[in-house]
């Protein structure tokens, strides 16, 4: 699968330019590629949703952000359990840049931490 994941994603480049890439074609090269694991399973769709989000707010993806608040809204979430998804997705998300951001300050200071 991680064969034609990436196959279909380098497809989705633009006139053969290493370095641009159509987000596009590219996002819908990996939405075709990962189809499979959308098939019904444990999680519901709105559950699977509500993930989606949740990790779009932890990387800022604004495009993310827009399309799965769009399709858990349509999943009939209410605007208060949205409201608390994002808030716990940003909660959630800064425990670890903190942990990574203290960790590189002292790595790059010679193990002294910033703030001292």
């Amino acid at each position: 699968m991680a064969a034609s994941w990436i196959a279909q994603f380098l497809r989705g480049r633009r006139g053969g330019d290493d370095h641009a890439i159509d987000g596009g074609r590219a996002v819908g090269a990996v939405g075709t590629a990962l189809a499979p694991l959308r098939a019904p399973g444990l999680l519901d769709a709105r559950t699977r949703e509500f993930m989606a989000l949740a990790i779009a707010v932890s990387h800022g993806c604004a495009s993310s952000i827009t399309l799965h608040t769009i399709a858990v809204r349509a999943a009939g979430a209410s605007e208060a359990e949205l409201a608390e998804a994002m808030g716990a997705a940003m909660e959630l998300s800064a425990s670890p840049a903190y942990a990574k951001s203290s960790q590189l300050a002292r790595d790059s200071d010679r193990n002294r931490p910033l703030w001292l």
